[in-house]
């Protein structure tokens, strides 16, 4: 029997329970947002599908989640508080995905990874030549994200 898909809510929920509060390994709303996408680029890499239905929109500090900005949007800057936070039932190729972006990006903070995703085409392109500052609620095309991550990531994997 097939899994059933988690939502951007289970995936975002399992990084929190991986961080530890006070250290590089926290999570700010802006990391979150940079994990959770990365997590769905890495799925498309290594399963050829999203690994939930949510879409990320092209806002100006990166791929944003519009309903996980507005759950944890009160948080600011600040890290979100992962203390009450139990360890979400996942199926094990998910917690896989989000454990190797995890590794991979763990102890960077938000504003690297926000940096990160302005030098890749998926966010460019939706962005598609606004100014830096501009608005934008246009949503990251998921072949986009696919394609290119599908190729970013196996390039990355075989350079280890």
């Amino acid at each position: 029997m097939k899994e059933k898909k988690p939502s951007i809510y289970d995936v975002a929920n399992y990084f929190l329970y991986l961080s530890s509060p006070g250290t590089p390994r926290s999570i700010t709303p802006l990391k979150l947002q940079k994990l959770t996408f990365y997590a769905q680029a890495l799925n498309y890499a290594m399963e050829g599908e999203p690994l939930f239905d949510e879409d990320f929109e092209a806002w100006v500090h990166g791929p944003v989640s519009p309903e996980l900005y507005y759950e944890y949007k009160n948080y600011g800057s600040r890290e979100i508080d992962s203390s009450t936070i139990m360890k979400p039932k996942l199926d094990k190729k998910v917690k896989n995905v989000i454990k190797i972006i995890w590794r991979m990006y763990g102890t960077k903070d938000g504003k690297y990874l926000e940096n990160k995703t302005h030098n890749e085409k998926p966010w460019q392109q939706a962005r598609n030549g606004l100014d830096y500052y501009q608005h934008s609620n246009e949503i990251i095309d998921k072949t986009s994200i696919k394609n290119y991550y599908s190729k970013k990531f196996i390039v990355k994997q075989t350079k280890q």
